[in-house]
């Protein structure tokens, strides 16, 4: 293993440690009474307070017997497993950004030849342009930012 490879793998590990601290505490204070469990309307609140997206879909998973109450376990389990998509997502959104310089939702093969230049790689043109065209699904000569995130899930990254 790289160097390289353990410091990111720290990073990440540091990472979820701080966010399952946050997720602690917010539990905490939705739980005053220490119980360890939080009714469904708590942890819907609680899930919005820690900024995760889908929070009454978040908490169907959290409740899978379906008695209105969610345990910490299952909520920091789910909690910390949707952080880390937000925070993946961000991730994804920002690299589409890179290819949109124009801001309007999608991109030309120009501009993805441009950035594909940057990043080290040696491709050739009829390679970048297959990249291209398997990415436009819709062949209208340009990648949204659906047909990008289509991309970024097949390969792994989203």
């Amino acid at each position: 293993m790289s160097k390289r490879k353990g410091a990111k793998g720290k990073a990440s590990q540091s990472k979820d440690a701080i966010a399952l601290a946050e997720i602690e505490q917010v539990f905490q204070d939705f739980d005053p009474g220490e119980t360890g469990i939080l009714e469904r309307e708590s942890a819907i609140e609680a899930i919005d307070v820690l900024g995760a997206p889908g929070g009454k879909k978040l908490v169907e998973l959290m409740d899978p017997e379906n008695n209105g109450f969610i345990t910490y376990e299952n909520f920091s389990d789910i909690a910390l497993r949707a952080l880390r998509d937000q925070g993946m997502d961000d991730t994804v959104q920002q690299a589409f950004d890179l290819f949109d310089k124009e801001h309007n939702g999608q991109f030309t093969f120009e501009a993805f030849k441009k950035v594909a230049g940057t990043v080290g790689e040696d491709w050739s043109m009829t390679e970048l342009r297959e990249m291209f065209d398997i990415a436009d699904k819709n062949q209208d000569g340009f990648i949204d930012q659906s047909e990008f995130m289509d991309v970024m899930e097949k390969v792994g990254l989203s």
